[in-house]
């Protein structure tokens, strides 16, 4: 992405001229105190702000060379290409397998067989399927918070998007659930283009590849994770990453 901008409707600038590249096959996780920019960010790369008229971005942002915030971009074909999974739990109402399978019926018109392999592949990699492979039935808003999330994960998954998005995936579940998530996405970095927003630094640090520093609006600091946790460039990065921000 480069020069992101975006203003709310009262004409608020929430992101301020950003520009950080989000590395192929990594993942790339984005820190920083409470409104900052972290998750408006990740909506503007998913074109939620479509959503509210008021709402104005400009810059760019490319995918493949194309810039996904084209007036006459495909949004319901980027969204397919550009998966998220939100902070809390959203199961559609209805069945676990319904859940995966209804994006991918609906946009890759599989035979019966070739669907159910579809879905149980998914939640296998989103490491649910030994949880509920015998209660697919089952109402996926029954399932417990941190299987709640497993199964949006394994739903955007499904579609075999280039990138995913994630944010605050872990925020409102138990540590076993998040430990499950954070290996899967450990395991989707070799597969798709992963970026997460998350308060966790210990998190950051156990899953990403490359870490993003914003601070009011602004992006601070962008390099290998290693590389900002134990040796960062800004003093403000510092105070953060070492708990003496503010």
């Amino acid at each position: 992405m480069h020069k992101l901008n975006f203003y709310y409707e009262n004409g608020h600038r929430a992101l301020k001229d950003v520009s950080v590249p989000i590395h192929e096959h990594r993942v790339t996780a984005f820190i920083g105190p409470s409104g900052c920019g972290k998750s408006t960010l990740l909506r503007v790369l998913n074109r939620m702000h479509d959503l509210h008229p008021g709402q104005r971005v400009d810059g760019e942002v490319l995918l493949d060379g194309e810039d996904i915030l084209g007036r006459h971009q495909n949004v319901e074909g980027l969204r397919l290409r550009i998966g998220m999974v939100f902070q809390k739990p959203s199961p559609f109402p209805m069945s676990v397998y319904q859940n995966v399978a209804f994006g991918v019926a609906l946009h890759r018109r599989l035979a019966k067989a070739d669907l159910e392999v579809a879905v149980e592949s998914a939640l296998r990699r989103a490491a649910l399927w030994e949880e509920v492979k015998d209660r697919l039935g089952k109402h996926g808003t029954e399932l417990s918070g941190g299987q709640q999330q497993r199964l949006c994960i394994a739903r955007a998954i499904a579609l075999q998007p280039d990138v995913l998005l994630l944010d605050e995936p872990c925020s409102a579940i138990d540590p076993i659930s998040a430990a499950k998530i954070e290996q899967t996405i450990l395991d989707l970095g070799a597969d798709h283009t992963v970026a997460i927003v998350t308060h966790n630094l210990q998190q950051a640090a156990r899953v990403s590849d490359y870490v993003a520093f914003t601070y009011l609006g602004e992006l601070v600091e962008f390099d290998m994770a290693g590389q900002v946790f134990t040796a960062p460039k800004d003093t403000r990065t510092r105070n953060f990453v070492t708990g003496r921000f503010g």
